[in-house]
């Protein structure tokens, strides 16, 4: 999925690049085709999958390019418990709506709205605790932040082995605790472990 993510952002660059209504409005057609093709035509090497993740990779790369221009976030200037409380809420909402048998195609563009929210919540967060935590210092993180790309690459089909092994068989709090800490364990392994020889070093992209 994110290989795709990626060829179709450096095919589309020059006009996701343009203002930024007219990125977000491409970003947004491409997750109604990802959304309504999967639906209809079988998702074959995930590209309707990449497609439906393209606002949110178009959301950082903004993020991203502000970063670089040193212009101003404004997200940042929101307080981040304000961001919590807003995740919250809207996920509270759709899980009323949920119980209450509310149409779908209301709850769709709720869950979009909640998708949104919960990545600029995660990345204010992140921001603030990087701001106020020396992780440079820290023995732990170090090893977190060589293995990062790694443990990306390797989490999520830890948490599918989990998900196929213990969904609807334990209490869906503990399991989330558990596909959490048993994908963050298993594939920070798997990633030292490779990140040994150079071969494999080489077979995950690294030096």
């Amino acid at each position: 999925m994110l290989f795709w993510v990626f060829i179709i952002s450096w095919l589309l660059w020059k006009w996701l690049t343009k203002p930024l209504y007219i990125g977000a409005a491409i970003s947004i057609l491409l997750y109604c085709v990802g959304f309504i093709g999967s639906k209809f035509i079988p998702n074959i090497f995930c590209i309707f999958t990449a497609f439906q993740y393209m606002p949110f990779f178009y959301l950082g790369m903004v993020i991203r390019l502000k970063q670089e221009k040193n212009e101003c976030l404004h997200i940042t200037k929101i307080k981040a418990i304000y961001w919590i409380i807003a995740d919250v809420a809207v996920f509270g909402l759709i899980q009323m709506l949920e119980v209450r048998n509310t149409s779908s195609i209301l709850l769709i563009p709720i869950e979009f709205l909640l998708h949104i929210i919960g990545a600029l919540m995660a990345f204010v967060v992140l921001q603030k605790l990087a701001n106020r935590i020396n992780w440079r210092e820290s023995k732990r993180f170090s090893v977190l932040r060589k293995n990062s790309m790694p443990v990306y690459l390797f989490h999520q089909q830890v948490i599918y082995l989990f998900i196929s092994l213990l969904n609807g068989v334990i209490n869906p709090y503990l399991h989330a605790g558990i596909n959490f800490i048993g994908a963050m364990v298993i594939s920070l392994l798997i990633s030292t472990s490779l990140m040994k020889f150079k071969r494999t070093r080489f077979l995950i992209g690294e030096k």
